[in-house]
């Protein structure tokens, strides 16, 4: 294969760029939560009622999430009410800790003489106003500077927190997979280019002056479109001349918007990122109307993915009915190219009219290495299998 690949890493760069702000948020989220994280693996750790009134700052507890029994409590007949449903939620009891008395937020149908909760110091604006009126109907009463809430749910937000860091973190791996999987097809590309511009002469390749003689050629060059299908980079929309019996493929856009728009409905503005980075930006029909009176060989250099290749590097052309699945957007049929060097290409056309213009020109200038395995159904006015 002989293909002419510019320089240039802009897509790439972005990839590594994506690769980094991905990692970089779940390792943040991951590290400024690691105190929790260990805290909620390791498990609530007991603790009596006198290491409770020694505790002077809860910042340097090793593990926040304890679990104790007390002797005696007050109900405070405050609590918070779930809205809009206007369902109790929690209640705060004033627990006896020694000659002083512990804030604590417990469920609303807690009766046990147990808790299992965080201890800290409130800052959230709501806690903050319960402490006051606590204060206020309770002034007899010597509060600890610190409170425990046993109505959270330790456990279960944390595993929420690493599902999101987790999320992130594959987010990066995932951009960068795209970066090395570039990299890697580009370096590809012209491993094959290379080999293919010193390769000799087919002696059984058919010439170009042979099928104009027989008819099976015209002089006027075939034009039609094709999306190559790529498993770890985005796809690529290339418009596909055939000129003198060499295959142009230039390139004109990249990943279909099919699919990527279920990314944003179902993961919210992330989503939303995520589908704008991996959707291709397609050229409009003016300009693609332009490339085609352009020579296809002026083209091969002005975008890096753009290429060519001979018909004698072909070893086998083949084009099948479309995928069931659609995984890569709406297509009438798939041309799955096998070259003599090893290497596959698959790609699917995605209008009747550049399948027609295909079905047409491929036995023409492939002869026998071309195989057709579909047929017009009337009935569903769709290509089938035979």
């Amino acid at each position: 294969m002989n293909g002419t690949i510019a320089t240039g890493g802009r897509l790439r760069r972005n990839q590594l760029v994506g690769s980094a702000v991905f990692l970089l948020a779940g390792a943040g989220l991951l590290l400024y939560n690691l105190r929790w994280i260990s805290s909620a693996i390791q498990g609530p750790v007991p603790i009596t009622v006198r290491e409770l009134a020694q505790i002077e700052n809860p910042a340097t507890l090793p593990n926040p999430w304890v679990s104790f029994s007390f002797a005696g409590a007050i109900e405070t007949n405050l609590g918070f009410i779930k809205q809009p449903e206007n369902v109790p939620q929690s209640r705060f009891l004033l627990v006896q800790v020694e000659d002083r008395w512990l804030v604590t937020e417990v469920p609303h149908n807690h009766v046990s003489n147990r808790v299992t909760g965080y201890v800290g110091t409130w800052w959230e604006p709501l806690r903050k106003d319960a402490l006051k009126d606590i204060q206020t109907y309770f002034p007899q009463y010597k509060l600890l500077p610190y409170q425990v809430d046993a109505e959270y749910s330790y456990r279960g937000q944390c595993w929420s927190v690493l599902g999101i860091g987790g999320f992130l973190m594959l987010g990066g791996f995932y951009f960068l997979g795209l970066a090395l999987a570039s990299e890697w097809r580009e370096a590809s590309e012209r491993n094959m280019a290379n080999k293919s511009a010193f390769q000799p002469p087919n002696p059984h390749e058919r010439r170009a002056e042979d099928s104009v003689a027989d008819g099976t050629l015209t002089d006027e060059r075939t034009i039609f479109s094709a999306r190559q299908l790529c498993a770890l980079t985005q796809d690529r929309l290339y418009r596909v001349y055939l000129d003198d019996r060499r295959f142009y493929l230039i390139y004109i856009g990249g990943q279909a918007a099919a699919g990527l728009d279920a990314i944003g409905m179902h993961f919210g503005l992330l989503g939303v990122l995520i589908a704008t980075m991996l959707k291709g930006k397609t050229k409009p029909p003016e300009e693609i109307a332009a490339l085609d009176v352009e020579s296809p060989k002026d083209l091969l250099g002005k975008h890096k993915h753009s290429f060519s290749f001979s018909a004698a590097d072909i070893a086998e052309s083949t084009l099948d009915p479309p995928s069931a699945w659609a995984q890569h957007g709406p297509h009438v049929a798939r041309w799955l190219l096998a070259f003599r060097d090893g290497t596959k290409r698959q790609l699917q056309i995605e209008q009747v009219e550049d399948l027609h213009k295909a079905m047409e020109a491929l036995p023409a200038v492939l002869g026998p290495l071309v195989r057709i395995s579909l047929t017009w159904d009337e009935k569903t006015q769709k290509y089938r299998k035979p």
